[in-house]
């Protein structure tokens, strides 16, 4: 599922670095859809941080020996149903709004 990207910052140490939307991988009932375009692939994550639900896009692949991704201030949005399904399945609990993305790169 393509979704688009609500920019904080571009930078060149984001995994998403120019581009406008980003392919969410883990979204039931778009199995069918290929990432045609090429767009970076990410899947909707629940993170739980001190055992809150927290729901966040992270990158598909694996950040360099050394770094991690975290939040860089941008998030992902879509208007289609399954996204929010998705995320309700996740997380356990209705969500509409936008969710962060894990694509900054830095060292530990």
């Amino acid at each position: 599922m393509r979704i688009e990207i609500l920019k904080g910052h571009d930078v060149s140490t984001q995994r998403s670095h120019g581009y406008d939307e980003i392919f969410v991988t883990n979204v039931k009932g778009m199995e069918w859809c290929e990432n045609k375009d090429n767009l970076p692939e990410y899947e909707l994550f629940c993170h739980a941080p001190c055992g809150s639900n927290l729901i966040i896009l992270k990158p598909i692949q694996e950040s360099n020996e050394g770094t991690f991704y975290h939040a860089s201030g941008n998030f992902g949005s879509a208007t289609d149903s399954r996204f929010n399904q998705a995320i309700r399945e996740l997380v356990g609990y209705d969500f509409y709004g936008a969710v962060a993305i894990h694509d900054q790169m830095s060292g530990y």
